[in-house]
C-alpha cells in the first residue's frame, strides 16, 4: 500500500511518500539423493515493513536546497524447522532506522558545487526463541556526507566528487538458520555483520577528443561470501555457505581515453589499471600471493565514409 503527495507552496515543492509492506510466506523443501530421503525443512516468514520519506526543496540564494526526513520500520519472523541435518531456528528481527538530510547545489559562472549531508540512526533487535539477543542488537549513529565540485569551459570539463555510502544487510544475510543446497552444501548467514561503508573518491574530466578518470574506493566492514567446513565430525564432507566481514579493503584505478579523428579515420584508443586490496586474516584465508595491479589496453578503428559514397 503506498501513499503520496506532491504539491507547490511558492516557490518550494513538498513530496512525501509513505509505504505500507505485509508478506506471509511458507517454504518446504524435500532432498532426495540415490533414492533416499536427504533433509527435509520448512520455512515460515511473517514479514512487514512501514516507510515514510518528505523532501522539501526551492530555490536559496544562487542554488537549490532541499532537506528532509526518512523513516522505516521493519519487522521480520523466520520460524525454521529441519528433518536434522542441522539445527532449527526461530528468528526475530525488528529494525528502526530514523534520519534526517540536507543537500545544496550552486552554479557560480563556470564553477558548480554541490554538498549534503546525513544523519542516520539504526537500531536492530535480534531475537532468537524470542528471547533477545544483546551482542546481535546493535545501534548505529552516523553522519554521511557528499561533497561534488564541478568546472566546465569551452571544450574543458572538471570534476570531482566524494560521497560516504552505508549499507545495511539484508535480512537473508543474517539469519542464524542453515539452509539445505546440496549433498555437499549448506547455507547461511551471520548475524554479527555490520552496515557496510563506502568511502568513494572520484576525479574525471575531458578535453576535445582526451578524457580520464580516475578513483578510489575504501570500504569498511564489506560483506563477502566466503566457504568453510561445516562439521569434520558428522558431516566432514560438507561445506557451508556463510557471511563474512572483511574489516577494511580498498580498490582504485584509473583509465584514459584518446578519441581523435583523421579524416575519415576515427581511432579509439583506451588504457586503463585497477588494483585490489583486502584483509581476511580473521577468517585464515591464506595468501597465495599479493595482489597485483591491472592493466588492460584496447584500441578500436572505424571509417566513416562520405555521404556521397553512402
Amino acid at each position: 500500500m503506498n501513499a503520496y503527495y506532491n504539491g507547490d507552496f511558492g516557490k518550494w515543492n513538498i513530496n512525501f511518500n509513505g509505504d505500507f509492506y505485509n508478506k506471509v510466506s511458507q517454504n518446504t523443501q524435500t532432498a532426495i539423493n540415490d533414492g533416499k530421503l536427504d533433509a527435509e525443512s520448512e520455512s515460515k516468514v511473517r514479514s512487514n515493513l512501514y516507510a515514510a520519506k518528505l523532501v522539501v526543496s526551492g530555490p536559496l540564494w544562487k542554488g537549490r536546497l532541499s532537506f528532509g526526513t526518512e523513516e522505516m520500520f521493519t519487522n521480520r519472523r523466520n520460524d525454521f524447522t529441519q528433518s536434522g541435518f542441522s539445527a532449527d531456528a526461530f528468528n526475530h528481527i525488528r529494525q528502526s532506522i530514523y534520519a534526517g538530510f540536507l543537500q545544496y547545489y550552486l552554479n557560480i559562472g563556470r564553477m558548480n558545487y554541490g554538498a549534503g549531508l546525513r544523519y542516520e540512526y539504526q537500531k536492530t533487535d535480534y531475537y532468537e526463541k524470542d528471547v533477545l539477543q544483546a551482542e546481535q542488537s546493535p545501534s548505529y549513529r552516523n553522519w554521511i556526507p557528499f561533497l561534488s565540485v564541478g568546472y566546465s569551459k569551452d571544450n574543458l570539463n572538471l570534476a570531482f566528487s566524494y560521497r560516504l555510502n552505508k549499507y545495511s544487510p539484508i535480512y537473508v544475510m543474517l539469519q542464524s538458520s542453515i539452509d539445505y543446497e546440496s549433498k555437499y552444501e549448506y547455507k547461511s548467514g551471520d548475524p554479527h555483520l555490520k552496515p557496510q561503508k563506502q568511502h568513494s573518491f572520484n576525479l574525471s574530466g575531458n578535453y576535445k577528443w582526451l578524457s580520464f578518470m580516475a578513483y578510489y574506493n575504501y570500504v569498511l566492514d564489506m560483506y563477502m561470501t566466503w566457504y568453510k567446513p561445516y562439521d569434520e565430525v558428522n558431516h566432514p564432507s560438507v561445506l557451508l555457505q556463510t557471511m563474512a566481514s572483511v574489516p577494511h579493503s580498498y580498490h582504485c584505478g584509473a583509465n584514459i581515453r584518446v578519441a581523435p579523428s583523421f579524416g575519415i579515420w576515427y581511432p579509439n584508443l583506451t588504457a586503463s589499471v585497477f588494483y585490489y586490496h583486502d584483509n581476511v586474516d580473521h577468517l585464515n584465508i591464506p595468501e597465495f600471493g599479493k595482489n597485483q595491479p591491472q592493466f588492460t589496453f584496447s584500441m578500436n578503428n572505424n571509417l566513416r565514409l562520405p555521404n556521397r559514397c553512402s
